[in-house]
């Protein structure tokens, strides 16, 4: 077995001599409403298709709610596991050479998904729900609370896992695609920091923690609801990447920047990193 969620659970298998990734339903899930659920996010899947959105190969089925999703095989796992292993070992990812590639790898997918007609709302961008591979990058996946949004309208259900939630969502307001660019400046921080976002803040002591002890997710909620919390980054982070996330990371989601335009100031960033590696490489040969 590969990963267990809250509905289902992932296992490796072998599909005409490739390894793939075999998506079911939990035991205690397989009745009709999860089932007619997982068929639907099953039909979400099968409609997306890019270079960083992971790979739908298909269904099997023995009866109504005994149903499989398989899809391509990702063989690092996902950047939560990644950056725990990094931790870990005490070797960080370095953020030119690694970090910035797989957050050039999301925002891609993010633009592609905005920029459906109608717009394609994720809903719950997180680490464990973006998949790394070595030769492929990075690229989104489960798409089980996902939804298409036509122009004109927003979403209310409040959604997503908590620690990446935008505050429209965690106040139940109208949202649209700038809930998930939100998402996306905590998974910037994660990813600089290795912690999930907030728990690199210092105690907090007041009425959501009388203890002062670290938040808990509730007062985390209620915090960055009211506009009084936000992730927080390293002092090494480099300042180009900084400046994207603090964008996706403003509270009114007007003022956050599209997908298009994330992923335009980090792919300039990466180039100009590129160019400049290139020309201390032709600097350094000129001296030799």
């Amino acid at each position: 077995m590969i990963s267990r969620g809250g509905f289902g659970e992932v296992w490796s298998g072998i599909y005409q001599n490739n390894p793939v990734a075999i998506k079911k339903l939990l035991p205690d899930k397989k009745n009709f409403d999860d089932a007619m659920a997982f068929a639907a996010e099953i039909k979400l899947m099968a409609r997306l298709q890019h270079p960083k959105i992971v790979t739908f190969i298909g269904a099997s089925w023995s009866n109504a709610v005994n149903i499989q999703a398989i899809s391509e095989y990702m063989n690092c796992g996902d950047l939560k596991s990644l950056l725990d292993r990094s931790a870990k070992s005490g070797q960080e990812l370095p953020w030119l050479s690694v970090k910035l590639n797989l957050a050039v790898d999301v925002s891609d997918a993010l633009v592609y998904l905005h920029t459906l007609n109608p717009v394609f709302v994720h809903r719950d961008l997180k680490s464990r729900n973006i998949l790394i591979d070595a030769d492929t990058g990075a690229k989104l996946s489960d798409f089980g609370i996902s939804r298409n949004r036509a122009a004109d309208e927003t979403m209310t259900a409040g959604v997503g896992t908590c620690r990446w939630m935008a505050p429209e969502v965690i106040r139940g307001e109208k949202y649209d695609a700038a809930c998930d660019v939100w998402s996306f400046g905590c998974v910037l921080a994660e990813m600089d920091t290795g912690a999930s976002g907030y728990q690199c803040n210092v105690p907090y002591n007041d009425s959501t923690n009388t203890n002062g002890g670290r938040l808990q997710d509730h007062g985390i909620m209620e915090l960055v609801s009211k506009n009084q919390l936000k992730p927080t980054f390293s002092a090494s982070m480099p300042p180009e990447i900084l400046a994207v996330a603090q964008q996706c990371l403003e509270f009114d989601p007007a003022q956050r920047p599209k997908a298009t335009v994330v992923s335009y100031a980090l792919r300039k960033f990466r180039k100009a990193v590129e160019k400049s590696s290139q020309s201390g490489y032709s600097n350094q040969n000129s001296t030799m």
